[in-house]
C-alpha cells in the first residue's frame, strides 16, 4: 500500500433528460453531502470522493456518486470544458468569487468558465517527504496540461488554460503561478503568508479586508499546485492536510482519469523513498538513487509549451514519455494504465483528438447541444469501461 491517501474532485456540468445544459445545478436538490458541492456559478458542481488507500478505491466511490445522485442514466454529469464559450460568467452572490472580483477586476470573469480534475495527496508528517511529494507534484504539471486536455484545438485550450492561470490573475500572479519548487515547508508557508497578507492590504478598501476574514494563504491559490489543510469539521469526518495538484480541464475519458491518477500516485507516493536533485533536462527520471526532476526554469518553459502545443509538439511527448519509464523504472506495473496513455501520448487518442473529428464531421445546428450530447454517449460509454477497468 502506497503512502499517500487519495481523494477526487470533478467539476462539471449536467445535461438533463431533453439533452440541455441545466443552467441552475440548485434545482437538482442533490446538495445534501460533502460529497457534492456548489461551485461558483449556478450551472456548476463538484463531485468529491473521500479518501481512500488506493486510486482504483476512489475511482469506485466517484462512479457510485454519480449513480447514487442520478447522475449517469437519465441525467448526466459532465466532466467537460466547452472551447467555444468565451463569455464572462455571473458568480453566485455569496460566492468568495465575487470578493476576489471586486479586486481583480472584469477578467476574472473568465475564471468561472473552468471545470477542472483536483487531485488530493495526504500530506505526510515528515518534512523532507513533504518537499519531495510535493517538487514532485509540481513537475508533473506538463503531463497533465497534455494527457487531461479536452480541447478540438490548442488555440481555446490555451486561452482558456493561460487563462485560467495568467490572464484573469494579470494584476497579482499569486494566486495562478506555476510555483516554485519547495525547500523548506516552513519558508513555503511564511512566503504564502507574507504575500497573501500584502495583496489584502493593497486591495483593502475594494474587498481585500473581507477576502483576509474569509480566506488564508493556502486556499488563496488557484495555480497548479497547493498545499492545503483541512478544516476541524473537515477532520472530524476523516479528511487530511494534503498536496492538491489542479488541472485546468476534466476530462470525459474517465478511464485516462483513472490512468494518469493512477501514474501520479505512484510517482508522488515513492518520491519520499528517494533522493531528489534537478537538472537542465526536459524530463523526469530515475537513475536507481534520485528521482531527477527538470529546474524551475525549464518546468515553467515546459508547462506554457504544453499550453499552446499539447502532444502536438515531440518536446512535450517526450517529456510525457519520460514520466512513463521513471513509473516503470519505479515499479509500476500495471499494463493496462501504461497502454491507455500510450496510446493517448503516441496515437493521439484522447478526447481532444475525437471531438475534434466529431466537428468536423458536419455541420450542426446548435453545435453546443450536440457536442454536449456527444460528450453524454462518451461519459456513458466510460462509466461501463472504468467500472470493468477497477
Amino acid at each position: 500500500m502506497l503512502e499517500n491517501k487519495i481523494g477526487l474532485e470533478f467539476e462539471g456540468v449536467v445535461l438533463g433528460e431533453n439533452d440541455r445544459l441545466i443552467k441552475n445545478v440548485d434545482s437538482l436538490n442533490i446538495f445534501d453531502s460533502n460529497n457534492v458541492g456548489k461551485e461558483t456559478t449556478k450551472d456548476r458542481l463538484e463531485l468529491r470522493t473521500d479518501p481512500h488507500n488506493s486510486v482504483s478505491d476512489a475511482f469506485k466511490e466517484f462512479l457510485q456518486l454519480m449513480d447514487s445522485y442520478d447522475l449517469i442514466k437519465t441525467k448526466t454529469f459532465l466532466p467537460f470544458n466547452h472551447d467555444g464559450n468565451k463569455k464572462k460568467v455571473v458568480f453566485r452572490d455569496d460566492s468568495l468569487a465575487v470578493v476576489k472580483k471586486l479586486f481583480l477586476g472584469e477578467d476574472y470573469s473568465f475564471e468561472g468558465l473552468t471545470r477542472g480534475f483536483h487531485i488530493h495527496f495526504s500530506l505526510p508528517d515528515d518534512e523532507e517527504k513533504i518537499i519531495k511529494n510535493y517538487n514532485t507534484a509540481i513537475a508533473l504539471d506538463p503531463f497533465g496540461l497534455a494527457v487531461m486536455n479536452s480541447f478540438s484545438d490548442n488555440e481555446s485550450y490555451a486561452w482558456r488554460a493561460n487563462g485560467y492561470r495568467k490572464d484573469v490573475y494579470s494584476k497579482e500572479p499569486f494566486f495562478g503561478d506555476i510555483p516554485n519548487y519547495m525547500y523548506s515547508f516552513a519558508e513555503h508557508l511564511g512566503n504564502l503568508e507574507e504575500q497573501f497578507n500584502n495583496i489584502c492590504e493593497k486591495y483593502w478598501d475594494e474587498g481585500g479586508e473581507e477576502y483576509s476574514k474569509r480566506s488564508n494563504p493556502l486556499s488563496a491559490i488557484n495555480g497548479p499546485v497547493r498545499v492545503r489543510f483541512a478544516s476541524e469539521s473537515e477532520k472530524k469526518i476523516g479528511y487530511d492536510d494534503t498536496i492538491e495538484i489542479r488541472t485546468p480541464d476534466s476530462n470525459p475519458l474517465l478511464t485516462l482519469g483513472f490512468s494518469y491518477t493512477e501514474i501520479l500516485h505512484w510517482l508522488i507516493s515513492k518520491s519520499s523513498d528517494y533522493g531528489m536533485r534537478f537538472s537542465n533536462k526536459p524530463k523526469i527520471s530515475f537513475d536507481g538513487s534520485d528521482i531527477v526532476l527538470p529546474n524551475n526554469w525549464l518546468l515553467k518553459y515546459l508547462s506554457n509549451k504544453t499550453l499552446k502545443n499539447g502532444l502536438d509538439d515531440d518536446v512535450i511527448t517526450d517529456y510525457c514519455l519520460s514520466i512513463l519509464n521513471s513509473a516503470d523504472k519505479l515499479g509500476y506495473t500495471n499494463s493496462e494504465v501504461f497502454n491507455k496513455l500510450t496510446d493517448n501520448i503516441f496515437d493521439k487518442k484522447g478526447f481532444n483528438y475525437s471531438l475534434k473529428d466529431y466537428k468536423n464531421s458536419g455541420w450542426f445546428f446548435n453545435e453546443n447541444e450536440k457536442i454536449c450530447c456527444f460528450v453524454r454517449d462518451t461519459v456513458r460509454q466510460e462509466y461501463d469501461d472504468l467500472q470493468k477497468m477497477l
